[in-house]
């Protein structure tokens, strides 16, 4: 599984130092995607905000959000090679100014289509299952989206495969997504309270009729 570092364009991402000139990147190193986290095929993001000197280099570097810690360690780790263009002390030019770089950290989509096409049956899978990946996670301190767990992100793919295959219109995948998306922490509680349900009996009647119309065998209300 291949993991992908993004670095938003500097330009629309980073504040803006005066009215008349823009931050520009002279030097950027990308962050290693740490491996338990690529292993498991968790996403997300940390914006880290640095102080850049008038000769371009960078100090201070502080955490400003990041959605697990071995992201923000990554980016922490390789901030301080960054260099920006130097700029003159003249006028009213500060000797430091703030600016806050975003680092994306994402899975390769065929490495994420592969980790589904491996979870379990979507069919016959039960909340257990369900439960043994989310206490897992919880474990190891991961902050996952719901959408990225592997039954939920199964549930997707067999829903955008129905559409693919011409089982429904636009305007049904539309409202399946959105009522799958809307439900998604109502199924995680009650898989919590009641293990040895089918995980697919939890989900929306509307996700399971489309389930069903892409030919995925289950019961449908």
């Amino acid at each position: 599984m291949k993991g992908l570092v993004g670095l938003v364009m500097m330009f629309m991402a980073l504040s803006t130092w005066a009215e008349e000139w823009y931050p520009d990147v002279k030097h950027m190193v990308e962050p290693e995607y740490p491996t338990e986290l690529q292993r498991m095929g968790v996403t997300g993001m940390a914006k880290i905000k640095v102080e850049v000197k008038a000769d371009g280099s960078v100090a201070d570097p502080k955490i400003a959000y990041s959605t697990h810690p071995f992201f923000a360690g990554a980016a922490l780790k390789v901030i301080r090679e960054w260099r920006f263009a130097s700029r003159p002390l003249t006028g009213d030019n500060p000797q430091q100014i703030s600016v806050v770089v975003p680092f994306q950290f994402e899975i390769d989509r065929v490495g994420r289509v592969k980790r589904a096409d491996e979870a379990p049956d979507i069919a016959s899978a039960t909340c257990l299952q369900f439960n043994r990946e989310v206490n897992h996670l919880l474990r190891r301190g991961v902050n996952m989206p719901l959408a990225e767990l592997t039954l939920f992100e199964l549930t997707q793919k067999h829903l955008m495969d129905g559409f693919f295959a011409e089982k429904y219109d636009n305007e049904s995948l539309a409202l399946g997504l959105f009522d799958l998306s809307q439900s998604m922490l109502n199924v995680t509680n009650i898989c919590q309270r009641k293990i040895t349900r089918k995980f697919a009996d939890q989900l929306p009647p509307s996700v399971k009729a489309l389930l069903v119309s892409a030919g995925i065998p289950i019961k449908r209300e």
